[in-house]
């Protein structure tokens, strides 16, 4: 209790987030403020994903510059993906890249190591991780904010992994995201559910332990920091005439909203019915989301382009 009292002060005490500048992405003297929020509550419901639109089309071969913007599992490669998935995607990035209308960001939740592991050094795909706070544009350097109270969270997280070391938990190696996975043979057991009370104790209000249902798997992260916010940043640049961006789960429909207000394209990847979003259209799988996409390697003449440099 005295830790999270601890933090609890920190957070109360310590400064914003500091920003980050890039002219090219969000326009000169312009600071993206990760902690900000750009879209506020939401205008409208969500739906079920059985009663939103199938798209097998995207209507987005107009002038101008057009934002993708991908979130990586369940949408660019399946849950599990092997080998072949993992080259069958960068192999699609790699010519979406090559069209110089497409300014092509793969925005998830996950850590800049993981992306770079299967994306880095494709001309024209930059990265956007641990929910755009840590980005790395293509052919420029990382660039990132640090949330405060994090590395304190992290130590604590550690602790309680050596304390219950038969769960086998495996803290991954971010930066402003504490992701975590254990051993699913002991999910929703006592030992299991031990643990994860003791890590929702040492928490503040506003940094809390976000779970899937079902799944061996935790995330905690400051409320504030969604990928809505990166996304709809670079729209606010008004450089983009067009865009589309597809996720496949809730810290997804941040994107959707900030596409939504744009009347851009926005699309849930999901078979699950009762899912709710607020995207407009929906697929089923990722090789429907490779077929869709594969409409915006080509210009509307029909010739590939090539990537501007």
């Amino acid at each position: 209790m005295g830790f999270r009292m601890a933090l609890v002060g920190f957070f109360t005490d310590s400064a914003k987030a500091a920003g980050i500048s890039n002219a090219r992405l969000f326009g000169q003297s312009e600071v993206f403020e990760p902690t900000r929020d750009l879209l506020g509550h939401p205008s409208y419901p969500a739906q079920r994903v059985q009663d939103v639109d199938h798209c097998e089309n995207a209507e987005l071969f107009l002038p101008g510059k057009r934002l993708v913007a991908l979130d990586n599992n369940g949408v660019l490669i399946p849950i599990g993906a092997n080998k072949d998935d993992e080259e069958s995607a960068r192999a699609l990035l790699e010519e979406l890249g090559r069209n110089s209308n497409n300014e092509v960001w793969v925005v998830s939740g996950g850590s800049l190591s993981s992306l770079r592991a299967r994306y880095s050094g494709i001309p024209g795909v930059n990265l956007a991780a641990e929910h755009g706070t840590v980005l790395v544009p293509y052919g420029d350097v990382v660039q990132s904010v640090s949330i405060g109270g994090m590395p304190e969270i992290r130590e604590a997280l550690d602790g309680i992994a050596k304390r219950y070391d038969k769960m086998g938990m495996f803290v991954f190696d971010t930066q402003n995201v504490i992701a975590f996975k254990y051993n699913s043979d002991l999910y929703g057991t006592g030992v299991a559910n031990a643990a994860l009370r003791e890590v929702k104790s040492i928490l503040p209000p506003q940094i809390p332990l976000r779970q899937e249902a079902g799944k061996a798997y935790g995330e905690i992260k400051d409320l504030r920091i969604q990928k809505a916010n990166f996304v709809a940043k670079l729209l606010q640049s008004g450089r983009f005439n067009s865009g589309i961006a597809m996720g496949d789960q809730i810290t997804d429909e941040g994107m959707f909203r900030a596409m939504n207000n744009h009347r851009f394209y926005s699309v849930i990847v999901s078979r699950a019915p009762n899912q709710e979003t607020r995207a407009k259209n929906k697929l089923n799988d990722v090789e429907e989301v490779h077929h869709l996409l594969r409409q915006l390697i080509v210009s509307p003449s029909g010739d590939a382009v090539s990537t501007s440099t």
